[in-house]
């Protein structure tokens, strides 16, 4: 049996994206894989993908909380000064960056844009590595969290798929129904399986 692949992005992807899919495992069992660039992989079993999903989703949430309370206070002409304080008040009731995979650490964050007396502000994340540094709106980390919910069912299709190539009639070896497995991003409806955000 070959060993789990690791995908390589798209040349016109970038390399700090986070990217979702399901591969076999050594144990013989998909998996949802969970990559950030080509040089950080998680592999995570169905209760791990649902906690980190939930907990991707939550860390937007905050963000966006976050945003609207700087909007309703900027709005109510409290200086920045006193709106930062509250909401670093907050941010105190919650931890400020949240290690959802090992070595992967989100941060809920605020941005302002331009120079104007009360500036837009917009909800981003931060994501931290030990060797890296970037940043994603809270869509993009939304539809993430959503293409690892749909891996946990692609996890038991692929897996069901797998175990009917290599058994009865057909029979055939792990690595060849692995690499039909795999072709499936190449059929898939719409596009590309493999989820890149």
């Amino acid at each position: 049996m070959s060993p789990p692949h690791r995908p390589q992005p798209a040349p016109d992807v970038d390399p700090d994206s986070l990217w979702v899919r399901t591969d076999l495992m050594p144990t013989g069992q998909y998996a949802t894989v969970v990559t950030l660039g080509g040089d950080h992989v998680w592999h995570l079993d169905r209760a791990a993908a649902l906690e980190y999903a939930a907990t991707c989703v939550a860390i937007a949430t905050a963000a966006e909380h976050d945003t609207a309370v700087m909007r309703l206070l900027l709005s109510l002409d409290l200086p920045l000064p006193a709106a930062a304080e509250v909401l670093a008040g907050l941010r105190w009731h919650r931890s400020p960056q949240v290690e959802v995979l090992r070595g992967l650490r989100l941060m809920a964050g605020v941005a302002f844009d331009g120079e104007d007396a009360v500036p837009p502000v917009r909800p981003f994340i931060e994501t931290h590595t030990p060797i890296s540094k970037g940043q994603m709106d809270t869509p993009t980390l939304r539809r993430h969290a959503g293409g690892v919910l749909s891996s946990i069912a692609g996890v038991e299709l692929d897996t069901t798929l797998f175990g009917v190539l290599t058994s009865g009639s057909l029979g055939l070896e792990r690595a060849r129904a692995r690499a039909v497995v795999a072709g499936l991003r190449d059929h898939w409806p719409g596009g590309q399986s493999l989820c890149a955000y």
